[in-house]
């Protein structure tokens, strides 16, 4: 890859940079509009051939990322990159909590097409953990149960354990301190 040529030039850099603003802003609009559009299409048709396009012609970077959480935030809708061929796989999620077999009438779609993507905000859902449910994560890793571990992070997990169990130890002697003294 060859470098790229650059200016240092004021009056220069500050017309790419206003002419950037525009353009993503129009690129931003344009990727809204398609995105509804191809997920309007899936749910019509139960093709995601064109959502997966719209994916695979995203630019580089975190935007396609940003774009798949707010599809699925509506859409019951399962996104993968194919590394082999540089393309996104899209299909129905059948574990989404938006699934109602055979039924697409109950997706977001106008809630999507009333929702910039490039504004959404994933809210989490996620499970929490605490110290104890890391450690027993990390042990099962670091005894080699989890297929496919490498040596280094064999190596990493056991170090990861060993924390978290100093950790946990500490927190159980402060908590252990704190009733004596009440």
């Amino acid at each position: 890859m060859s470098a790229i040529g650059y200016t240092t030039d004021k009056t220069r850099l500050s017309a790419a940079i206003a002419s950037i603003s525009r353009r993503g802003a129009r690129l931003d609009n344009d990727i809204w509009s398609a995105a509804v559009g191809s997920l309007a299409h899936a749910q019509e048709h139960g093709d995601f051939s064109l959502f997966s396009a719209l994916l695979s012609a995203m630019p580089k970077g975190s935007r396609v990322g940003l774009l798949v959480q707010w599809a699925q935030d509506q859409v019951p809708v399962a996104c993968a990159y194919d590394t082999k061929k540089k393309t996104w796989k899209v299909k129905i999620d059948q574990k989404s909590d938006l699934y109602t077999a055979g039924d697409r009438s109950t997706w977001g779609i106008d809630i999507l097409a009333e929702s910039p993507w490039f504004e959404f905000k994933k809210t989490n859902t996620e499970k929490v953990f605490d110290l104890t449910d890391l450690i027993a994560i990390v042990e099962k890793i670091a005894e080699g149960k989890k297929q496919g571990a490498t040596d280094w992070a064999m190596d990493g997990a056991t170090a990861a354990y060993n924390v978290l169990s100093a950790m946990l130890a500490e927190k159980t002697r402060a908590a252990l301190e704190s009733a004596e003294t009440a």
